[in-house]
């Protein structure tokens, strides 16, 4: 198993090999040694325990939080070799399908989402998030979260996510796209304020299933933080989704959990028509385009960067194209009239895709390309155009 894409956390003997079958942690006593072990390390509480590179040299605390909530009874999947892409990605451990259908039954977790975190800290940071953001971030009380767009003065989006709060500080959730040029137009804005950007360095871990432990249940639209774990709460096509990072010192009972890779979340987040900056939308787009009016754009906050097209276009009624969720459908010879920026296709689900369409050739089925290169029918799954 290649060093940089085993999971962050297997389990066997102390001599034990890449295929030497896994074994279930005993919960009591796996509790009971590590917390007689706080402070002599990790490996040594562990000694069955191997890190992967991206959390084997974190903080202790946070090692300590992740054994706490994520090895505690964890169920080993089947094929215990993720299989990766080739930039190393872990996409999923084997089965797909299998790991889609516990997301719907039950619960899965994926260690690495692909999300930028960054910490938004200073006396300033509501004044300045408020003003470069779409959202009503003012009306944010500690334990909420809501979607947003940070755009140019054309209302040009510059990147999207969503922002939530935590009493004393405030925290920026991407689900990817360019972070050191978002980071520049933040601090661009925010010059001569008391505000701080810092990237959160440990990876953020997602949970989605309705089964999702107690220790970080609730209702989506709210954030948390609790025994050492800081995240937010949504819901992606109807499937709740927790996203989170390990923060410090914390000791999490939670139930069985397995593991899967980001071809379950692409799945979910095209379910949810959640673009990408940099992949599904681009500055070339307006925040409206992407059809995430309702959820991140409010009508009524003050002035920001960007009111006034958004204004201008909410009083036209319209925009002139969309970012749609579509189902690709049999293979055809027309000319394309759309490009598909995001796919999904796991095995025993119907194909869906992103795709900017105008919205006059919504309403019936397009001639789209796949990232394959394949040009195919594709009819619209479902749209937002408030």
């Amino acid at each position: 198993m290649a060093a940089d894409c085993a999971p962050a956390f297997e389990f066997g003997g102390e001599d034990s090999g890449p295929t030497a079958e896994p074994q279930r942690l005993d919960r009591k006593s796996h509790r009971q040694e590590l917390a007689g072990k706080q402070g002599v390390g990790l490996r040594t509480a562990c000694p069955g325990l191997r890190l992967c590179p991206h959390l084997r040299y974190a903080p202790q605390v946070i090692q300590e939080t992740l054994v706490s909530f994520l090895s505690t009874y964890l169920v080993p999947p089947p094929n215990h070799t993720p299989v990766q892409n080739d930039q190393g990605v872990v996409c999923s451990f084997g089965n797909p399908a299998d790991e889609l259908q516990s997301s719907v039954n039950d619960v899965v977790c994926i260690e690495d989402a692909g999300f930028h975190v960054i910490n938004v800290t200073g006396d300033d940071r509501l004044r300045v998030l408020h003003n470069l953001t779409t959202n009503d971030i003012q009306k944010l009380q500690s334990g909420d979260v809501c979607e947003t767009f940070f755009t140019t003065v054309k209302a040009r989006i510059v990147q999207n996510g969503y922002v939530s709060c935590h009493g004393d500080s405030h925290r920026i959730w991407l689900p990817g796209g360019p972070l050191e040029e978002f980071l520049g137009h933040l601090k661009k804005y925010a010059f001569r304020s008391d505000v701080a950007f810092e990237v959160v360095e440990t990876p953020v871990s997602m949970l989605i299933g309705p089964n999702v432990p107690p220790i970080v249940s609730g209702p989506a639209g709210s954030s948390f933080v609790t025994s050492g774990l800081c995240g937010i709460r949504q819901s992606w096509g109807g499937s709740p989704v927790v996203l989170f990072t390990a923060d410090a010192a914390g000791d999490g009972d939670v139930q069985e959990l397995q593991f899967s890779g980001r071809t379950l979340v692409e799945h979910w987040r095209i379910q949810e028509r959640l673009p990408i900056t940099g992949v599904d939308l681009t500055e070339e787009h307006l925040a409206p385009e992407a059809g995430r009016n309702a959820a991140a754009i409010s009508y009524q906050k003050g002035c920001y960067l960007g009111q006034e097209p958004i204004a201008r276009i909410h009083a036209m009624g319209h925009v002139n194209r969309q970012l749609y969720c579509c189902r690709p459908g049999d293979e055809t010879s027309e000319e394309p009239k759309g490009k598909a920026t995001s796919f999904s296709n796991v095995t025993g689900q119907p194909p869906t895709a992103l795709v900017v369409l105008r919205v006059s050739d919504s309403a019936v089925p397009i001639p789209v390309t796949l990232p394959v290169g394949k040009v195919v029918m594709a009819t619209v799954a479902g749209a937002d155009a408030s």
